[in-house]
Parts: C-alpha cells; sequence; structure tokens
C-alpha cells in the first residue's frame, strides 16, 4: 500500500525528491518499475509526514514567527497593522462596527424607534431615569446604619477615598503588578508604562468590584437593620444561627428566608428603600422567586407581595446548576451538550493525532474542570464524558478506527509513556480535596466553610464524621 497525502507536494524539496528517483532506470515490466520507484519514495515521505507532525518543531517554528512579528510591531507601534494591511483592518473595523449597531429599539410603552437620533434618545431618557430622573432629591445620611456597621470609615480614610488620582499614584499600581501575571490589557499597560514612562487609558478598572461590594454592603446593612428591628423575621433553613440571609457573587444577589409574608416583606421594602438611595431598583423580568413545595399555601401571597416570577431549580448560574441535592445525570446534560457541539464542530477539519491531543487538553477537558471544581461528579458522568474523549482521539471525527491503548495508559504522564491527558476522576478528587483542605484549617473568611463547620460539621472535627449523612456529604 502506498500513501500518499496532498500536503507533501506543498513541502520544499518534493519535486526534487520525486525527479531524483525517477531518474534511476529499473530493469522489467513497466508496472514493475512503478512499484520499485514508488516504494523509494516511501521513506522520503514518510519523514515528510513526521516533520509536518512535529509539535515541537512547529511550536519552535511558531515562537520564530512570533518574535518577528513583535519585533516589527515594536518597529512602527503607531500602525502596527502597517501599510500593508490598510484594507484589511478597514474591512475588519467595519465588520465590528456592523456587528454591534442596533439598528432597532423598543421603548417601555411598546414604541419602536429605528432613526439613528431616535434610537440614542431612547438611551438618554432610559438612563436619566435610572440614575435620576423623577427621584425626590434628599440628603443620603446613612449614619444611622453604624450600629449594624462591621467597620466604620475614619476621616482619614475617607480622605484617601476623595483623593485625586496623581500619575505617580497610577504609576505605582502599574508597577506592583506582578511579571507572573496572566497576559491581559493592565499587563500590556504596565510593561509598556515601564519602558516609555506613560500610561494612556487604562480600559480595565480594577476599581469596579469593590464599588460593587460597596453598594451591596449598604443594602446588607439596610436589612440587617429590618430584621432586627422587626423581630419577627424568619430565617431560611439552616441560616439563623450564622445571620446568614444575603449572598452576592458579580452582580448577582440572593436573599434567603423563610416562605412567610411577613419576611418577604420585608425585603421588598429593604429593596425600596434601597433603590430610592441608590437609583438601583430591581428588574421583575429577570428576578424570580423560588419557593419549595411546602409553601404551596402561601404562593400566590408571596409572589404578589414581590411582584417578581416564579423560578424553579435547578436553575443555570455561571453555566453550572444550581441544585438543592445531589448532582445527578440529568443535572451534567448541558456539560455532554457542550462537548458533543465542540467535537461536531471540529468536522471536516483534518487533525493529526498530536493535533486531536492537543484539543482534549486545552479544550475539552477544560469544561470538566470547572465542573470539577464545584461539584462531586457521579461516575456515570465521567463515563459519558470518557465515551466521547476517547472515540475522538483515535478517530476524530472519521467513523474508522479504535482504541490502539487503554485509556488508564493513555491518562499516564508522557515520561511514562502516556499521553499527559489527565484522568478526570482522580482530577475530581483532586479538586475536591481542595475544599477539604479549605474546611480543615478554617483559617480564611469564607461562608461557606462556616456553613459547613457549623451545620454539617456541628462544630466537630472533619475526621469524625459520618461520611455518608446527608446530601451534601
Amino acid at each position: 500500500m502506498f500513501r500518499f497525502d496532498n500536503y507533501l507536494a506543498l513541502s520544499p524539496g518534493f519535486i526534487d525528491f520525486v525527479q531524483d528517483i525517477w531518474r534511476h532506470h529499473i530493469v522489467g515490466t513497466p508496472i514493475y518499475s512503478v512499484t520499485r520507484k514508488l516504494k523509494a519514495l516511501k521513506p522520503i515521505f514518510r519523514q515528510q509526514r513526521k516533520k509536518k507532525g512535529d509539535l515541537s518543531a512547529n511550536v519552535k517554528l511558531a515562537g520564530e514567527f512570533l518574535e518577528i512579528s513583535q519585533q516589527l510591531l515594536q518597529e512602527d507601534r503607531h500602525d502596527p497593522w502597517g501599510d500593508q494591511c490598510t484594507r484589511a483592518f478597514f474591512r475588519k473595523v467595519a465588520i465590528r462596527r456592523a456587528n454591534k449597531r442596533i439598528f432597532q429599539i423598543s421603548d417601555e410603552a411598546g414604541n419602536t424607534f429605528m432613526e439613528p437620533n431616535d434610537i440614542s434618545n431612547v438611551f438618554v431618557a432610559y438612563y436619566q431615569l435610572l440614575l435620576g430622573g423623577d427621584r425626590t432629591d434628599r440628603a443620603m445620611d446613612l449614619r444611622y446604619l453604624r450600629p449594624w456597621a462591621r467597620h466604620i470609615v475614619t476621616d482619614e480614610e475617607a480622605s484617601l477615598l476623595i483623593r485625586p488620582i496623581t500619575q505617580d499614584d497610577v504609576k505605582t499600581a502599574v508597577f506592583d503588578i506582578e511579571e507572573d501575571r496572566a497576559p491581559d490589557q493592565m499587563a500590556t499597560h504596565r510593561d509598556s508604562l515601564k519602558q516609555h514612562g506613560r500610561a494612556r487609558g487604562l480600559r480595565q478598572n480594577p476599581v469596579s468590584p469593590y464599588l460593587f461590594v460597596l453598594v451591596m454592603e449598604v443594602l446588607h446593612l439596610i436589612l440587617r437593620q429590618f430584621i432586627e428591628q422587626d423581630g419577627g423575621f424568619a430565617y431560611h433553613w439552616q441560616c439563623k444561627d450564622l445571620g446568614l440571609f444575603q449572598l452576592s457573587f458579580a452582580d448577582d444577589l440572593i436573599l434567603l428566608c423563610k416562605a412567610e409574608v411577613r419576611s418577604v416583606d420585608l425585603f421588598r421594602r429593604g429593596l425600596d428603600l434601597f433603590a430610592s438611595l441608590s437609583g438601583l431598583h430591581t428588574n421583575p423580568q429577570k428576578s424570580h422567586l423560588i419557593l419549595s413545595k411546602a409553601a404551596n399555601g402561601v404562593r400566590t401571597a408571596l409572589l404578589e407581595t414581590l411582584g417578581f416570577q416564579e423560578g424553579r431549580l435547578p436553575l443555570r448560574y455561571l453555566g453550572l446548576p444550581l441544585i438543592a441535592s445531589r448532582l445527578t445525570m440529568l443535572d451534567c446534560q448541558p456539560l455532554l451538550q457542550k462537548i458533543d457541539a465542540r467535537i461536531h464542530g471540529w468536522d471536516g477539519v483534518g487533525l493529526s493525532f498530536v493535533g486531536q491531543v492537543q484539543l482534549i487538553k486545552s479544550v475539552l477537558l477544560a469544561f470538566e474542570v470547572y465542573w470539577a471544581m464545584t461539584f462531586l461528579l457521579p461516575k456515570g458522568v465521567i463515563k459519558e464524558i470518557v465515551k466521547r474523549i476517547r472515540p475522538f482521539l483515535w478517530k476524530g471525527n472519521s467513523s474508522s478506527g479504535y482504541p490502539k491503548v487503554a485509556w488508564e495508559s493513555v491518562c499516564k504522564p508522557i515520561e511514562e509513556g502516556g499521553q499527559g491527558i489527565r484522568d478526570i476522576l482522580t482530577l475530581n478528587r483532586a479538586l475536591m480535596s481542595c475544599h477539604l483542605w479549605s474546611v480543615i484549617k478554617h483559617e480564611k473568611e469564607s461562608i461557606w466553610v462556616d456553613w459547613t463547620a457549623h451545620y454539617r460539621l456541628r462544630d466537630a472535627s472533619i475526621w469524625t464524621v459520618n461520611a455518608k449523612r446527608g446530601a451534601w456529604s
């Protein structure tokens, strides 16, 4: 059998190799002569294929190209696209503008606008009403919340918060960024500032997360004040001892209480007061009230009190299912579907074995790592993941081929003869051990660690607890 790949015709020296072999005179029939010449070409083509699939050589070559490109960019910083790429640059800008352009918009009354000026006016009117508008102007005196605050800002700290930022402050902050930080816009500006001593528009604002925390702290104090003054607030199950009623992450907020009209109405009054102070109103279309089956008798009253939609578990939050029980095969269907979609997306792409290994390591396993950091994955789910990854490794997207090595051998390190693909079960247990270590140390402030230590461990040692007790074990 003689194998020939089309890309070999593009390799350097292809014509010379073929001509050199074809010049030899071989005694025999014409078909015998052709067969002998093709056989002589086989080791040459085999060597060419080896060079083509040599990942180390390709990485080295790509590194050389990258270094040359960076040198060219350093020589012409003002025009990084160069004179030869002007059309490509403006075409890319035009495509980006077209993708981000808003062609029509509807206001709260249902009126649709398509003219650019009208669209701009709708945006301006909406945010004027959201951030100011007809709200009654009053002084925001929050001193009455001080008895419930965990920390009171001193006059010196307050002066630092409102002090104007100077160029020296920016330089000091950027220079404090560690050298091994992942390459992003902040790191790029850091290198530019260190080389040229100036900064031009840091696009990312590192203060934004802190601003969200500060604003949510005001809501937390308002609700704490209402809870202590009310005296009849009913905490959610296993939350009273820790005083837990609010969880915030990124720009999301979760409020917890027992399914009682009085407690839910307290949250409503707290949200209304917070909205009057900050202008941040809850969106009924994006807010949900999640109730247990035991609250069927007061469901209608609670929904009318808040004006929210009713939600049901499991919900999708940050790409993961928000559940109240053990993780099941059904809960993991989005993970399996995402793996299937990514594998099918590579249909028609000619991938070598080395390329398939790299895609498994860098793309497919990244999905499992995200889930494995949060959940103890069921063994059935792990088997389904392996059932998808293993055929892709050996067959790609074709229907022919079969696994040539046991999966356990593939998951061994490269030094031991494997491909360095991490075993999902072992990886899941290792990542779960990080949570176990956090519970054992119990040093850093963590609501989850405090809750686990108090309610699941009951303030006992983790080594003396029955591991099979409860759904969260």
